[in-house]
């Protein structure tokens, strides 16, 4: 049997929601979420329901809702904001609509209950930190027309970890996404076209790196604190260098 409402207002032009007393938040109408929602850091809510005719999940809608465990999102949502469920450490699976094309940055990073998220198959990028400290996840297909990962986006996470497992260096449609448990001389494959930012970051066992010809640009932190490092073949495809690339790289 449902709930008796407890609360009740407005999230953007033409929506609306309701929490009961047993912790279920039901968004209803048509159009976008506004940029401020009432839900961020509600213990109470524990199950949401966003009904079909809701376009967006703005930033940071559902941060912190420590108690969160459930959630439906129908497929007329097209976008979902940074750091929208940042922190719902409850949270176990998630299925994200097919009309996302982007997973902004940090939008699950600390769902640390996280085992396992739907992607849609016309994803296109994955922003950085966005699954930072999902401990353990696990199932995370990544759909083939993903074209740019941020950095750090499964850092602390089981995927990661089964990945590394497989072959130190992790790659995912030619991809660079981490390079961290690489040890000695390190020869990065032809196929790949791009470095993810923070790739290689505190590989402390790599004393040499040659990047092939065909990247264009060595990220943020992408050696950095690579103690042993001595040399690193960079190719002349490579005109951008960006700030921390070799920071703390005291051996060079």
């Amino acid at each position: 049997m449902p709930g008796a409402v407890t609360e009740s207002g407005e999230c953007g032009d033409a929506l609306t929601w309701t929490l009961d007393d047993k912790g279920t938040l039901i968004i209803s109408g048509t159009g976008e979420m506004s940029r401020k929602t009432p839900f961020e850091r509600n213990g109470d809510v524990i199950r949401v329901i966003i009904e079909d005719g809701v376009q967006s999940i703005s930033d940071s809608a559902f941060n912190m809702c420590e108690n969160m465990k459930e959630i439906r999102i129908p497929d007329s949502v097209t976008s979902i904001g940074r750091s929208a469920f940042s922190g719902c450490k409850s949270l176990a699976e998630i299925s994200i609509p097919d009309g996302v094309s982007v997973i902004e940055t940090d939008t699950f990073n600390y769902c640390r209950s996280l085992e396992k998220v739907r992607l849609p198959e016309g994803l296109t990028e994955i922003g950085g930190y966005s699954y930072e400290w999902c401990d353990k996840l696990k199932e995370l297909d990544i759909p083939s027309g993903v074209s740019y990962i941020g950095g750090g986006a499964f850092r602390n996470t089981s995927w990661l970890e089964q990945k590394q497992a497989e072959a130190p260096m992790v790659i995912i449609n030619d991809i660079l996404v981490d390079g961290s448990a690489c040890e000695g001389e390190i020869t990065i494959p032809d196929s790949v076209k791009m470095l993810c930012e923070s790739a290689f970051e505190d590989c402390v066992g790599a004393t040499h790196i040659s990047v092939p010809e065909g990247i264009t640009e060595l990220p943020f932190e992408v050696f950095s604190g690579c103690v042993a490092l001595r040399s690193v073949d960079i190719p002349e495809s490579v005109t951008v260098i960006e700030c921390c690339a070799f920071e703390d790289c005291v051996s060079l």
